[in-house]
């Protein structure tokens, strides 16, 4: 399909410097391609987590009762019959599917991420949490809710993570756009540094390009030395690329695992987003080809 190249292309010092370009290039559309599917697949995670739940969390013992200094065992009944006045309200809500009150090991299960594992020492004040799941489909009045819980028992604060979840979203979308725009610069900065280095080849190798053209040579002929010779030294620059980027990713994928973190990353991927990240070598491949055979064509069109 190619045929032997009659150039002398492979002596050219451009082309060590073409491989090692096109490999930093693949190396940072890949990570930035990762970056915006890890951002997507966590933000898709805390929308299920938080999709229809609330909490309400009640202080350990009621105000009446710190207020008269009482004994903690008077603080702890208090705080059990707000939970109590709490679920009463919450499970007849109609729009509430569930109620249910979290025990002092759910709760340091929870913090366990701040303040790591084993029970919390008895004397730290711990305040009371309900897990509150809703109907599917149903519509709630947040601050309706939040209003009647407050009278019924004005130490209890209602809490909606979706609230919280808005900015992040906002926040991951432009993360997300950032990620593309950098795509698209290395997709453009790889057309210019193939141009510029097919460019500078047609003017090292005039001479036997003129040569070829008074043997009988055509532009199409010159053309497909220059893209065969481009595919090659982009080709093994791209498996240079994508090799570390994936080298990059799985370390992270291990320090993610290993490490605690409240929120972990997700540092893995779907079907698409794999096939997405393969493609990223193969499109920068034929990307630099196409550049290659059109800045030839174009150029010898000027030269002749």
């Amino acid at each position: 399909m190619w045929g032997p190249l009659d150039l002398p292309l492979e002596k050219d010092a451009g082309g060590r410097l073409l491989s090692l370009v096109m490999a930093a290039m693949v190396f940072l559309a890949v990570l930035a391609l990762a970056g915006a599917f890890i951002l997507d697949h966590s933000l898709a995670g805390w929308r299920a987590g938080v999709a229809g739940r609330l909490t309400v969390e009640i202080a350990p013992g009621s105000a009446a009762a710190a207020k008269a200094g009482d004994a903690t065992a008077d603080a702890d009944a208090a705080a059990a019959a707000s939970v109590k006045a709490a679920l009463k309200l919450l499970r007849a809500h109609r729009a509430v599917a569930r109620a249910t009150p979290l025990g002092r090991r759910d709760i340091e299960t929870l913090l366990k991420p701040w303040l790591g594992a084993g029970p919390l020492p008895k004397d730290i004040p711990v305040p009371r949490l309900i897990s509150v799941r809703l109907k599917p489909g149903a519509s709630l009045d947040t601050a309706a809710l939040r209003k009647a819980l407050r009278a019924k028992v004005p130490d209890a604060r209602l809490d909606d993570a979706s609230l919280w979840l808005k900015p992040l979203v906002r926040f991951i979308h432009v993360a997300e756009s950032l990620s593309a725009a950098v795509v698209l610069l290395i997709a453009l900065a790889t057309v210019m540094m193939v141009v510029f280095a097919t460019r500078a080849g047609l003017a090292v190798h005039h001479e036997v390009i003129e040569l070829l053209h008074l043997m009988g040579a055509r532009d199409s002929y010159i053309a497909r030395q220059f893209a065969l010779h481009t595919f090659k030294l982009s080709a093994i620059g791209a498996v240079l690329g994508i090799g570390a980027a994936a080298a990059i990713l799985w370390f992270l994928g291990r320090i993610a695992a290993l490490v605690a973190l409240p929120v972990p990353p997700a540092v893995h991927f779907s079907h698409v987003g794999w096939a997405a990240l393969a493609a990223v070598p193969l499109f920068a491949v034929l990307l630099a080809v196409w550049t290659a055979r059109l800045t030839v064509r174009r150029t010898l069109k000027h030269m002749m």
